[in-house]
């Protein structure tokens, strides 16, 4: 299923995402997801930007990608993960990826949210969300 949101921002600014939905048994893989299921802040980290918007209970803004990592493990020290799952993805423009899914714990179930953008071959985390539900 393939659709197409409109977003009018208020500075006139025009964005169209679109969103496809994965069937249930094809789950989306990217490079970073076993890295971020296996709760490897260090490994993650070599897909983060220089500079990355980083949202987690504990911690929001932008940092430096060796302050995210360092941010990063202690949120997987706190919160280890059993999985990570990625359940919807979408174009936000030809380059830019985002990516929805889920960062389970033993106790909680975590939003996830995750924005890309291609350089050469490679996905760069830009933004990386993991937040209650």
């Amino acid at each position: 299923m393939l659709i197409s949101v409109l977003f009018l921002s208020g500075f006139g600014r025009q964005y169209v995402f679109q969103v496809s939905e994965s069937m249930p048994q094809q789950p989306i893989e990217t490079p970073w997801l076993v890295h971020l299921a296996k709760g490897d802040a260090k490994k993650m980290g070599d897909f983060f930007a220089p500079m990355i918007k980083l949202e987690l209970p504990s911690d929001k803004g932008d940092y430096s990608k060796n302050q995210a990592v360092m941010i990063l493990s202690a949120f997987f020290n706190t919160y280890p993960a059993l999985n990570a799952v990625i359940k919807q993805t979408g174009k936000a423009s030809q380059s830019n990826t985002f990516f929805i899914g889920e960062y389970t714990h033993s106790k909680n179930v975590f939003r996830l949210y995750v924005q890309t953008h291609e350089a050469g071959d490679r996905q760069i985390i830009h933004s990386l969300s993991i937040t209650s539900k």
